[in-house]
């Protein structure tokens, strides 16, 4: 018959979709099946239930303030809607055993059932007061339908679900979609003598009995175990999760829809937005960000897909502390050098803080020493290459080492360094111009390449414009009349002699470029040579023959090539 009460217009609180899977379930229920319903709503679930077996329904029938905000006109709040389900149910034929009672006093005394209906729990007490009042009465195979058992915004609930088929209390059935329809089915599996127990116990997560190894679920409920990993600050698990979870775009649409009640006590910030956005990365590779926080985000992505077969890739996986090394310009020069890195153990000499390691590591590199005699490793303040200063970088080199285990330094210099280790890759950016004897600290790195090991070496030329390394260091920084920069300006510094511990005397070897090449020719067959011209802004043009008769010995390419970068091989 059809139902006034149940007209189009009339409120339901149950989509047609939500019904269809219901009936579904409930057309393959045995004659005589016993269901119970547990929050009827207004009938839109009862009448239909009732043609397919004997119904049972169960609520205190309570008009709430919700219920009245959600659905003005129809009852006041502290009203009972009971008066009008029933009134539904008589005109249209149904029949139904009321209990009105609240779910938490119910307890079901009668024969097996073998349909459970629950009306969204939306956490996981709720969900067992439910559970517990009918659970020992369930048949053999019996079916339990959750309203937003699907929904992740109920992440608590569902993870409790995800334990109680890991334990292999129930299973999750067949059909259970997200995209057609928000109940979940489960079928029972066992009812063991502990039931009642197993399911008060598994109330509490501790330490997250659902990261028990167990087959991947359905869509929603991965989401649900990423996001209860996250939450705990299992950030390992939850990246190794999410590598092991095959790409569905659809996952995008559950994450997003739950983030925002993702609680945020044990996981950072900057580590959930990371984790956001490598799960969209992983589930459809076409999307991602863009400017600037792209930009930080490639070192994140790098290191994702780039560590895919290293044995720390997830335990060893930082990634707000991969964009912090991004936003202070450390991933530049690893960029530029990253056809050499992939799958190699690298020498990073004369490496400052260490941050362009983990630059290696995010284009491929296996492990990373990087050694510096000046280095300290309590200390976090770095020179933040973006804007020339120094700054707090967040994480001392000690901290980033805990954290990082392919990626140590030590506060050393070459000749001090005492290891068995061997290495495919050496880096030494802007390092030659500090040492006392080029040629005995590239054969001290060559002593620890592996054999056809490689070099990589940035060198800045003393004898260009700003070789001095002091300001000024651009045409557009000359301050006249300043004191300090007068003895260094146009080529001053190369006829300087600078006091004992000015940086000039104390840093700079004035080694000359040719002098470089032969000292690597000797240990390396050198393979690439670029030689970096400077610029207008950084002193080409003002050299003058008066300079150039000053110094005669010195040719054009001395004056004006501003850095040497080679690459070589062992020979």
């Amino acid at each position: 018959m059809a139902s006034r009460l149940l007209a189009e217009d009339h409120p339901r609180m149950v989509g047609k979709c939500d019904l269809g899977r219901v009936t579904q379930v409930a057309e393959v229920l045995p004659e005589d099946a016993v269901i119970v319903e547990m929050g009827p709503w207004l009938g839109y679930l009862s009448h239909a239930l009732a043609k397919h077996g004997d119904l049972h329904v169960v609520d205190c029938f309570d008009w709430t303030a919700d219920h009245a905000a959600r659905v003005p006109g129809v009852l006041a709040a502290g009203d009972s809607f009971r008066p009008l389900f029933e009134a539904i149910l008589e005109e249209t034929g149904a029949r139904a055993t009321i209990h009105p009672v609240p779910f938490s006093d119910f307890l079901w005394s009668g024969p097996e059932v073998s349909l459970l209906v629950i009306d969204s729990p939306k956490t996981a007490r709720a969900l067992h007061e439910c559970l517990a009042s009918v659970a020992g009465a369930m048949a053999a195979h019996g079916v339990i339908l959750v309203k937003n058992g699907l929904n992740p915004k109920h992440h608590e609930m569902m993870a409790y679900v995800d334990r109680l088929v890991g334990l292999g209390l129930y299973r999750y059935a067949e059909g259970n979609d997200a995209e057609a329809s928000n109940i979940l089915a489960l079928e029972v599996a066992e009812r063991p003598a502990t039931l009642e127990q197993d399911l008060r116990d598994l109330l509490d997560p501790g330490i997250l009995p659902e990261l028990v190894a167990q087959d991947m679920a359905q869509g929603p409920q991965n989401i649900v175990r990423l996001i209860r990993l996250v939450q705990e600050g299992y950030m390992a698990a939850a990246w190794a999760q999410l590598a092991a979870q095959a790409p569905d775009p659809a996952n995008i649409r559950l994450w997003e829809s739950a983030e925002a009640t993702i609680r945020t006590d044990r996981v950072s910030a900057a580590d959930l937005a990371a984790f956001s956005e490598l799960l969209i990365r992983h589930n459809d590779p076409l999307q991602g960000a863009q400017g600037n926080a792209g930009r930080q985000m490639a070192a994140v992505h790098g290191w994702w897909q780039s560590a895919s077969d290293k044995p720390w890739r997830f335990g060893a996986f930082q990634p707000a502390l991969l964009q912090r090394a991004a936003a202070f310009g450390y991933m530049a020069w690893p960029e530029r050098i990253a056809e050499h890195l992939d799958g190699r153990d690298v020498l990073d000499v004369g490496c400052g803080a260490g941050l362009h390691g983990l630059g290696y590591l995010a284009h491929g590199a296996r492990s990373v020493l990087g050694i510096d005699p000046e280095l300290r490793l309590d200390r976090d303040r770095v020179k933040n290459l973006a804007t020339r200063r120094r700054e707090g970088f967040g994480w001392t080199p000690k901290e980033i080492a805990a954290r990082v285990a392919p990626w140590q330094v030590e506060a050393t210099a070459i000749e001090h360094l005492e290891t068995d280790r061997r290495f495919d890759l050496a880096v030494m950016h802007h390092v030659l111009a500090h040492v006392e004897d080029v040629s005995l600290a590239l054969a001290r790195v060559a002593a620890l390449l592996r054999p056809g090991g490689r070099i990589v070496i940035r060198h800045k030329n003393f004898y260009a414009w700003n070789g001095h390394a002091q300001s000024p260091k651009t045409v557009a920084a000359i301050r006249p009349g300043d004191a300090a920069q007068q003895p260094l300006l146009d080529w001053g510094h190369l006829g300087w002699d600078a006091p004992q511990d000015h940086y000039i005397a104390r840093r700079l070897n004035r080694v000359r470029l040719d002098a470089v090449l032969e000292a690597v020719s000797a240990l390396f067959r050198i393979e690439t040579q670029e030689e970096v011209q400077s610029t207008g802004e950084t002193g080409l043009g003002r050299l003058t023959p008066e300079v150039r008769a000053r110094f005669p010995t010195l040719g054009q390419r001395d004056f004006e090539v501003q850095a040497l970068h080679l690459t070589a091989v062992l020979k």
